[in-house]
């Protein structure tokens, strides 16, 4: 702050005031003949100042005297006998200058406050600033002209520093106050109101300021006890607090009032702090809640009323059960349905109402969260099906029945009636058979019979050449009808498929001489195999018996010959592919047989694999090559595919999913395990088909093994029960008299506990295997089966 007057102000009086005393100190001391030593003493009064002090000569302002403070303001410069302008230039453009210039020029002092200055101290990087107080006085001679000019002032830098923070700590706690959402107001000791925020101002309309500004801040409440009380509290150092309603702004408000001490800096009671909050919105709140509260509980009561009526009179059984598992209410409901009285029902547990037939693991739960249905006990003790909704409560369970049982009723009526339609439509479809049937066996016994005719005429005459050649038509003929039995049972009854790793390319190359002799001599067989090939885990037999009806099939469709080709490859199926043949997604083998017949239209592709559909004429075929070739592929996890063109042919492709085994399992060729002498081994075989039990003993003995046979399981056991020596047990499933063969085999073990047994059996069917309940030791062989097959099995049983 900048001041310039030419009336003496209270610190250019006290300058000027110095500066005439120090003349006439000056003059008394020359007139004394003691200058020296007054100079010296003003010298010392000059230099230890507390206040900065210089003295300028001349209008350009030059050094004759600087004290210590000066000195240290300006960095211990060398001052004395330089211009101003010289001895400080860094203060240039900071007005200084201009003010000196200004009190020479005019006379008068030339007053600052607190004026900002800039010194560049040597060595500094930067620049020093202060805040001054000063006074200019011009300095007048004896003629009454001025000579120069007394600068005295005080370095004001910390009390300024200080009043400024003071002014920002007010304002900052000012504005915490006037953004609070609250009502503060600062009050007396007395109580009377000295400050209010702005949210005061804001509720405060104007004619009711006065309620502000003159009357006590205990009046805001009505004048009611408890603001008296509180601010007595506050008085004496407490935090008080009250809530009231007040009608400042016109309206009816509710304010939560706060009041504390403010304590000044002598330590001593200085003022209040009064801190009102606006609790209108949730007074109101509380009074809706209570008002709603009582609603609820009315409209609860009401449902209550409601639920009891409904539960009681309830057509379905409704109950309430304990952690104990009893029942502690029920409907009456229980009587109706079940035919027992409420008050037999309640105190008993849930578990004495299920019928004895019900499986007891149901009957000693709650299942909760899910339907499930329970054959309940009726008081006569005829069961009733329920079908239970349970939920779950704190400490009990909640239970609704309903009766299922005419539905029950209904469903075991309409399933008899579909099984008694089933039957019939088995009992169609064997008559559909018959022709076919009689067809193919008719063709398969003569093949059969008539190269095994040729064979004995060709040794009755000693020619030895080519027999082979009879021996495996003959063969064929036999695995064909084996085939036909296997393929119709498994089609009845469901047969499961004995999978193991099998290689495909090994497996065709084992067939190619029977599919040759199969296809005849105007039919060229063709092979085409991934180098490769993946292997596969599935059924040795059915593999064989698809590729058979396959290759059948192709050679039916070529009357006049064609051309046969089988090829395999690794294929991965895609997401989409999988979606659209229901399959998974990854990696599979393909098996594809094409022939270049008469070709299939749409219709019939459509139909290809339905059961008993045929295109050829009646008693030329069965009907289920292909729907069998279907469930085989389905069973082993995979699909068959058919494109076909009328008179370009058909390909018929099975996609079986890759087996990620060792190629070490794989069974590679359908080759006969090495047939080791087993000299010392005792087996007894119970058969009551004589050709098969002969053909089983003449077998084993030509393997080294020693043989006991019996025709029955009575026999058999009897053989057991007298202490010979019996390593294996060979057995028939379908034995007569009485014993079936898992009896006897029962009978067996009970007597030679660990005794190995070998079952054989015609049935093909997976219901025939799981009745048989293998146990550790036990084994099973499907008929038909190669005498190589049987001496492979019976090898295996003996390691």
């Amino acid at each position: 702050m900048l001041e310039k007057t030419k009336d003496a102000s209270p610190d250019s009086s006290r300058l000027t005031l110095r500066v005439g005393e120090l003349e006439r100190a000056i003059a008394r001391a020359s007139s004394a003949n003691s200058a020296n030593d007054c100079l010296s003493y003003l010298v010392r009064t000059f230099e230890q100042a507390p206040g900065f002090i210089c003295m300028l000569a001349g209008p350009a302002h030059v050094f004759v005297m600087a004290n210590a403070a000066y000195r240290r303001i300006v960095g211990q410069r060398n001052i004395i006998g330089l211009p101003v302008r010289e001895a400080l230039p860094d203060i240039d453009g900071q007005g200084f200058y201009e003010r000196l210039d200004e009190a020479y020029r005019s006379g008068t002092p030339v007053v600052g406050r607190a004026v900002a200055a800039e010194f560049a101290h040597a060595g500094d990087e930067g620049c020093e600033k202060r805040l001054l107080d000063f006074v200019n006085q011009p300095i007048f001679d004896e003629n009454g002209q001025i000579s120069g000019i007394f600068v005295e002032g005080y370095d004001v830098t910390e009390r300024e520093t200080a009043i400024a923070s003071l002014r920002r700590s007010i304002a900052f706690n000012r504005s915490i106050i006037e953004s609070c959402n609250d009502c503060t107001m600062v009050l007396d000791l007395e109580g009377r109101i000295i400050y209010r925020n702005d949210v005061c101002r804001r509720v405060v309309e104007e004619h009711d300021s006065p309620i502000l500004t003159e009357a006590p801040w205990a009046n805001m409440w009505g004048g009611s006890g408890a603001a008296a009380t509180a601010l007595a509290a506050a008085r004496a150092g407490q935090t008080a607090r009250f809530q009231a309603v007040s009608v400042i702004g016109g309206s009816q408000r509710w304010w939560d009032v706060q009041l504390s001490l403010i304590v000044g800096a002598d330590h001593e009671p200085d003022k209040i702090l009064s801190v009102a909050r606006d609790v209108t919105a949730i007074k109101q709140a509380e009074e809706e809640l209570r008002s709603f509260a009582g609603r609820l509980e009315n409209e609860v009561e009401h449902l209550t009323r409601e639920w009891e009526l409904a539960w009681k009179h309830s057509r379905d059984l409704q109950s309430v059960v304990n952690d104990d598992g009893i029942i502690v209410a029920a409907n009456d409901a229980w009587t109706s349905i079940l035919g027992w009285p409420v008050g037999e029902v309640v105190g008993r547990s849930h578990r004495s109402f299920v019928h004895p037939d019900h499986p007891s693991e149901i009957a000693s739960r709650l299942v909760c969260g899910r339907p499930h249905e329970a054959m309940c006990l009726h008081k006569d003790g005829s069961p009733r099906w329920i079908s239970w909704l349970n939920a779950a409560g704190q400490g009990v369970t909640y239970g609704s029945g309903r009766d299922i049982t005419a539905e029950k009723e209904q469903a075991e009526a309409l399933r008899l009636a579909e099984q008694s339609l089933r039957q019939a439509q088995r009992m169609e479809a064997v008559g559909q058979l018959t022709g076919g049937l009689a067809h193919d066996f008719n063709n398969l016994l003569t093949g059969l019979l008539g190269n095994l005719e040729i064979l004995r005429a060709r040794l009755a005459r000693g020619e030895l050449e080519d027999l082979n050649r009879y021996l495996l038509a003959a063969e064929g003929a036999g695995r064909r009808a084996g085939s036909l039995t296997q393929r119709l049972l498994a089609f009845s009854r469901g047969q499961q498929p004995e999978r193991r790793p099998i290689d495909v390319n090994w497996l065709i190359e084992d067939l190619r001489e029977i599919l040759r002799i199969t296809l005849g001599t105007s039919i060229k067989l063709a092979v085409t195999s991934e180098v490769a090939l993946w292997s596969v885990n599935t059924d040795r037999g059915q593999l064989e018996n698809a590729m058979l009806n396959l290759s059948i099939n192709g050679r039916d469709a070529m009357p006049n010959g064609g051309e046969l080709h089988i090829r395999t490859a690794n294929r991965i199926v895609d997401d989409r592919t999988a979606r659209e043949r229901d399959v998974p997604p990854g990696a599979y083998v393909s098996i594809c047989v094409s022939d270049t017949g008469l070709g299939m239209d749409e219709q019939t592709i459509k139909r290809a694999f339905e059961p008993f559909f045929t295109t050829k004429p009646l008693g030329a075929g069965t009907g289920l090559g292909l729907s069998m070739v279907f469930g085989f592929a389905r069973q082993s996890g995979g699909h068959v595919e058919i494109r076909s063109q009328i008179a370009r042919g058909t390909t018929i492709c099975i996609y079986l999913p890759r087996h990620s085994g060792s190629l070490d399992e794989v069974d590679k060729r359908a080759v006969a395990t090495p047939q080791v002498h087993q000299s010392g081994k005792a087996v007894l075989v119970v058969e009551d088909e004589p050709i098969i039990r002969g053909l089983i003993t003449e077998k084993l003995a030509d393997l080294g093994y020693r043989v006991a046979a019996a025709d029955d399981g009575i026999a058999g056991l009897a053989a057991v029960e007298n202490g010979a020596s019996i390593d294996l047990l060979i057995t028939d499933v379908g034995l007569p008299n009485g014993l079936d063969g898992r009896q006897f085999a029962d009978k067996a073990r009970a007597r030679r506990p660990g005794l190995k047994i070998l079952f054989i059996t015609g049935f093909a069917d997976s219901d025939a295997t799981s009745d048989l309940s293998l146990e550790t030791g036990m084994d099973v062989l499907r008929k038909p089966f190669t005498v190589a097959a049987f001496a492979t099995k019976v090898a295996e049983m003996m390691r």
